[in-house]
């Protein structure tokens, strides 16, 4: 097995292994690869919400609140989805913690 189908099978066991034990409160984790994304043109929030859309088929509006509003009223936590993205070592090399 290549180590690519290695990781994606990783990948897909860590988001099978969240989902069956969910915690409320928590985030949903949501398996998204990211042959698609150019980090220099879009933001994580906007690529994760995009792909909320073409994957999961969620409405614009809804997908932008999961990845743009707290989930505590106070404002204090993160987003509503967790994203884990597959294919990140496409961008090893390339500065990618520069442009968030």
């Amino acid at each position: 097995m290549s180590r690519v189908r290695v990781r994606v099978c990783i990948a897909a066991m860590l988001v099978d292994q969240l989902l069956s034990q969910p915690v409320a409160g928590e985030p949903v984790p949501v398996l998204l690869g990211v042959s698609s994304w150019n980090p220099r043109a879009e933001s994580v929030a906007v690529f994760v919400a995009r792909r909320l859309v073409e994957d999961y088929g969620i409405a614009l509006e809804l997908a932008q609140q999961l990845v743009g509003r707290p989930r505590l009223a106070d404002g204090s936590s993160g987003w509503w989805v967790l994203p884990v993205l597959d294919g990140l070592e496409r961008f090893r090399g390339q500065g990618l913690c520069q442009v968030y």
